[in-house]
């Protein structure tokens, strides 16, 4: 009699025992490290952010996994390969720390929105809007208008007024570029660090809170990281002791 018993696929024991942690390894991988495929993809293989984005795992053999993603097939190597699948989940997490710091970002990853607090949203957001809307008309720096006759004359000297009237662009170029820039520079740099996935809802909540604040927008991200952080040091502190 052979010593290897068969199962009703006609696999061997030993094959069937793989092919079921294989399947394990997969879906677990599939469903709750989506993003460290993006980021093997994009670190090992140079494929670009916005290609890797749909990363699925196809398979993994003891030398490679192969990736899916943007409907082209990728094989990320093991190196040097395994001697089992039992080691997978210890490379996986290695390969995921190595890409984290190739790539510059943070193993932090900030999945819920913060904003600033109402009654800041609520006042810088009326000044920032209300500034803007009287700045894109010219009709408001002058006679006859609410903000001219209600707000300038009354408090404002002849020149002052000239002067308003004379930067009335510039102002709301440099209004519209600083925040626009501000929102540029959070996305590209710190909702890119802390795994923030471009064009999904926290993205552009993000986004445009800064877009529309400003600094105060900035606060609130880095006060979620630093509440992150803080959560990780605390854990890293208990599993210590």
């Amino acid at each position: 009699t052979s010593p290897m018993t068969t199962n009703e696929t006609g696999l061997g024991a030993d094959e069937s025992k793989t092919a079921v942690i294989r399947a394990r390894i997969i879906s677990h991988i599939n469903a709750d490290h989506q993003s460290s495929l993006s980021n093997y993809l994009q670190h090992y293989q140079r494929v670009s952010y916005s290609a890797s984005l749909d990363a699925k795992l196809e398979d993994i053999s003891l030398t490679h996994l192969t990736i899916v993603s943007s409907g082209v097939r990728h094989l990320v190597p093991f190196d040097p390969p395994m001697k089992s699948l039992m080691e997978a989940r210890e490379r996986t997490v290695a390969m995921h720390h190595e890409s984290l710091r190739g790539l510059g970002k943070s193993d932090i990853v900030v999945n819920k929105y913060r904003g600033p607090k109402l009654l800041v949203f609520i006042l810088m957001g009326l000044f920032v809007v209300g500034s803007t809307v009287i700045l894109c008309s010219e009709s408001n720096f002058q006679a006859g208008s609410f903000f001219y006759d209600k707000v300038l004359e009354p408090y404002l000297p002849t020149w002052g007024v000239g002067l308003l009237q004379a930067l009335r662009l510039p102002i709301l170029v440099f209004l519209i570029v600083a925040h626009l820039g501000e929102a540029v520079w959070l996305a590209r740099s710190k909702l890119y660090r802390y795994n923030v996935k471009r064009g999904s809802l926290i993205w552009w909540q993000y986004v445009i809170t800064v877009f529309i604040l400003g600094f105060p927008g900035l606060q609130a991200f880095e006060k979620e990281v630093k509440e992150l952080e803080e959560k990780k040091n605390k854990k890293g502190v208990e599993i210590n002791h």
